[in-house]
């Protein structure tokens, strides 16, 4: 437990962190502070932009390379979250064991940081694109209905 906190960043955004762990976290529940009158809102988020994140961010299964745990888990890779165009879901953790790293596309993962990812997030994408599917579910029931009136 960190009192002041420790710094992490992404391009322009810092974040700071009280508790950086190692392994798993486990707990009964999780709250995340989500009171509108404490958030600058932008905006919403555009169907467009959340059908680009499900169709350009795959998930993907792993296991760690260095844990005791070798259980396969379930996830995203962070360098593709930020190829995909969503580098704010993404923080830097200091980790001075990480070497610079270019992928074959030319991303660069830096030295001495871990990309880190705020899941949390992820989640009003996911919203917006079952929202999107469920009137496109309507507006087709309506055409077939109307088409079978049509018909007879």
């Amino acid at each position: 437990l960190i009192s002041n906190g420790t710094t992490g960043t992404a391009g322009a955004q810092t974040n700071p962190y009280s508790i950086t762990c190692t392994s798993r976290v486990q707990a009964t529940e999780f709250d995340a502070t989500s009171d509108e009158r404490l958030k600058n809102i932008q905006g919403e988020i555009s169907s467009s932009d959340a059908v680009n994140f499900i169709k350009n961010v795959i998930p993907i299964k792993y296991t760690w390379k260095d844990s005791e745990d070798k259980g396969v888990k379930a996830g995203y890779s962070a360098q593709q979250v930020i190829k995909s165009g969503f580098k704010h879901l993404i923080s830097e953790l200091p980790n001075e064991s990480l070497v610079e790293t270019t992928d074959d596309d030319g991303f660069t993962s830096p030295e001495g940081f871990q990309l880190t990812m705020n899941y949390n997030q992820v989640t009003p994408y996911h919203g917006v694109v079952i929202k999107h599917l469920l009137e496109e579910i309507e507006s087709l029931k309506q055409e077939i209905k109307e088409l079978k009136n049509k018909i007879g």
